[in-house]
């Protein structure tokens, strides 16, 4: 193999190598932005559902639909414990770029809301 093929090779592979290393960082830039677009999306709205109470301090459970920037539902759901008082946990959930519930790539807001139960 002569010497200009050599180095039109070496120059082709580091062609690919700068390309590579530019779409990727695209790539983890884009993942960035997504990521902290949805984290406002999902921090607004959690603040929201937080502050909604009924006349008792509890949670309001609003039906609201939105979707993430992935074009899937954004889950809201409420759970409580009974002690002392009533600890009402909220969370708003994005599946995330999978689509898929409970992955790791899922992005996630709570709150949580004490109640004292008056004897």
């Amino acid at each position: 193999m002569s010497s200009e093929v050599k180095a039109g090779s070496l120059i082709l592979g580091i062609c690919i190598l700068i390309l590579m290393l530019v779409v990727g960082f695209i790539q983890y830039n884009n993942t960035q932005e997504n990521q902290s677009k949805i984290d406002t999306i999902l921090t607004k709205l959690a603040d929201k559902l937080n502050e909604t109470k009924d006349s008792y301090g509890h949670y309001r459970q609003l039906a609201i639909y939105q979707e993430d920037i992935w074009g899937n539902e954004i889950k809201i759901s409420y759970s409580s414990k009974l002690g002392n008082e009533v600890i009402e946990i909220l969370e708003v959930r994005s599946a995330g770029p999978d689509g898929k519930l409970y992955t790791e790539d899922d992005l996630f807001q709570t709150r949580t809301n004490i109640v004292p139960i008056n004897n």
